[in-house]
This record gives structure tokens, C-alpha cells and sequence, in this order.
């Protein structure tokens, strides 16, 4: 889940609407995510006045999604990983960056 959203975003900032309908979640989840992921630095919001917010993806939830689109084409036979050795910094840098333990689905 948390992974459909960031690639929702990864067209640019987006409303909540608009991500719930991308990524097709129900609001409450959408919004336990959003929570989420803003709190972890994967994602920012950006208040556009009243109301109305947009998110968008930090340089870290860049990261995050592209390591796990790279993930996503290897399992699938579509790309290999070689050598798997350059994603251990990507990998580290975010483990570091974030001890606390996660209870979210990815």
C-alpha cells in the first residue's frame, strides 16, 4: 500500500483524491499512510490555503520507491540486480536514518 502511494506521487504532488484513486484505497487507509509516510520523511505536504494539501515525494521517498521498483522488475525476471552490492548504501543510509520499527505493510 504504502508503495502505491509513493508511485502515485512519483507523477508529481497530488491530492488526497487524487492518490486514493491512483492507488485505490479507501480514505481511512489512505490516510493512516499519508500519516505514515509523513512522519518517516517519505513524503511532504504542501498546504495550498484553507483546507487543500498536496503531497509529494522527498529525495528519500525517491529512494525508497526506486529501490523498490528495481526489487519489483528483478522477482518478476524482467531486470537483474547486478551487483546487488551497489544497493547496500541506499539500504543502509535509510536503515540508519530510521531505527524505529515499523508495523506498516510495504
Amino acid at each position: 500500500m504504502a508503495c502505491d502511494i509513493l508511485s502515485a506521487l512519483s507523477e508529481g504532488p497530488a491530492k488526497p483524491t487524487h492518490i486514493l484513486h491512483k492507488a485505490n484505497l479507501s480514505w481511512s487507509v489512505l490516510s493512516l499512510h499519508l500519516d505514515y509516510l509523513y512522519g518517516q520523511g517519505l513524503v511532504e505536504r504542501v498546504e495550498q490555503g484553507g483546507k487543500r494539501v498536496e503531497y509529494r515525494l522527498t529525495m528519500k521517498g525517491r529512494s525508497i520507491l526506486q529501490l523498490y521498483e528495481g526489487l519489483k522488475l528483478s522477482l518478476n525476471g524482467e531486470a537483474n540486480v547486478y551487483p546487488a552490492r551497489d544497493a547496500f548504501p541506499l539500504v543502509e543510509r535509510i536503515r540508519t536514518e530510521n531505527r524505529r520499527e515499523s508495523q506498516w505493510s510495504w
